[in-house]
């Protein structure tokens, strides 16, 4: 069932008409507040995902030089692009030396830092400086709603599977976030948050020099995020435009100035006349400094296939620490519980094995009729509701086991529920 259908669903049990704005936005957001309980709720087989993570090792430059009352660093090297979030050790400087946080990677050997405490450094001059960029912490990707296991799994057969250590553990063995090596566990680090921008950008339409038309008329949508080293936050409060002709154009200023050095920069999104979801335009990214998008919005012919939906995490990121930190460029496999994406378009299907979807049209009628109409009723659909978990606990949250016969283990492989998984070698 696709989010028509299911609003179509519910609309046939209760007394909310889908085709009247305030109820469509209020079942879409039942709908949505329970895909993503129950998405999450536990370690569901459907839920699970692997994704590959690549970390990077310690870079080292020597001969550096830091410029009084700046905190910004210029390197004789080239830095790596994920180093944004990562930790900056200097050492042999006057008065300098510590660990500081990169907050900005401004060119590929310009990085700008500030201290842990949240301070922004001043240098005293020095010359012969040694700074090393520790790639301490692991950014997870953006789905992620829990890590579940980390490995190295990899083409050229180098494997290796890391030990979930929890925080407290970390703190009472006192492990040496110095120490490099091979990594062995993994340790849960702060979620990444990045707060969102307050105000709505200006949106004005040009009908003079044409480069990049809107392709109808109609009501166009702008928000933008903060992009912080690819962690992205929620949305601004959004801004609306009419077109009156598919030869008009829309620009966008107006925008946050984040400051030079922030390394936060701006990245647009747009909802298009008959679409319900917010995409980014083509030239969606602005500098930290810059408060227009510096020309129109760019809007595809092929809109929006190719064009990445809206953030739906609201600027938090999950991040791990690796023990001890890799000392060798690696590729990591992360298994982790897949936050669903929200049902925004008609045409959206919740990210739920279709068996299940009964379950998220039953809760909702549940919630629909609790809300407006009898609590008796809804206990009705409640208890259907619950009976389909139940069978959705029974398939998602048990595999069958096998056992692999000698010489063949496809053909000859029979489910057996009273044994593990055992492989013989012929």
């Amino acid at each position: 069932m696709n989010l028509q259908d299911l609003r179509s669903g519910i609309s046939s049990l209760t007394k909310y008409n889908p085709d009247i704005d305030e109820d469509r936005v209020e079942v879409d957001a039942i709908l949505n507040s329970i895909l993503v309980e129950l998405g999450v709720e536990q370690e569901w087989r459907f839920a699970q995902r692997t994704r590959k993570v690549n970390v990077k090792a310690d870079q080292v430059f020597t001969g550096v030089t830091l410029v009084l009352s700046q905190n910004s660093i210029t390197l004789p090297g080239t830095t790596d692009g994920n180093s944004e979030g990562m930790i900056c050790e200097i050492r042999g400087s006057n008065g300098n030396d510590g660990e500081y946080e990169i907050v900005s990677r401004a060119s590929s050997t310009e990085i700008y830092v500030k201290g842990l405490d949240g301070s922004t450094p001043s240098w005293s001059a020095a010359t012969d400086v040694t700074v090393t960029i520790k790639h301490r912490y692991v950014i997870m990707p953006e789905d992620c709603a829990e890590v579940l296991g980390l490995e190295i799994r990899s083409y050229n057969d180098t494997r290796g599977k890391f030990s979930p250590i929890t925080r407290s553990e970390d703190e009472d063995w006192q492990l040496d976030l110095d120490a490099t090596g091979t990594p062995q566990g993994w340790v849960p680090a702060e979620d990444r948050f990045v707060p969102p921008p307050v105000t709505a950008p200006t949106l004005s339409i040009n009908n003079s020099g044409v480069t990049h038309p809107v392709p109808t008329t109609g009501t166009y949508y702008v928000c933008y995020t903060y992009v912080w080293k690819d962690i992205e936050s929620g949305p601004s409060p959004v801004a609306e435009i009419y077109a009156t002709s598919a030869t008009e154009e829309i620009t966008v200023s107006g925008i946050q100035d984040t400051g030079t050095g922030s390394g936060i920069r701006k990245k647009i999104y747009v909802k298009v006349p008959g679409y319900r979801a917010f995409y980014a335009s083509d030239n969606s990214v602005i500098d930290d400094d810059s408060t227009s998008l510096g020309g129109p919005i760019i809007i595809p012919g092929t809109w929006p296939v190719g064009q990445s939906r809206l953030h739906e995490g609201g600027g938090n990121w999950k991040a791990v620490r690796l023990y001890p930190r890799q000392d060798e460029d690696l590729q990591l496999s992360v298994r982790y519980l897949h936050r669903p994406r929200l049902l925004i378009e008609d045409t959206d299907i919740p990210e739920l094995p279709p068996t299940n979807h009964r379950l998220l049209l039953f809760r909702a009628v549940e919630e629909c009729l609790n809300r407006h109409e009898s609590p008796e009723l809804a206990a009705v659909w409640g208890r259907k509701a619950d009976a389909q978990k139940d069978k959705m606990r029974l398939r998602e949250l048990n595999t069958r086991a096998r056992r692999v016969v000698r010489g063949n283990a496809f053909e000859d492989s029979s489910p057996d529920p009273f044994r593990t998984i055992t492989y013989e070698t012929p």
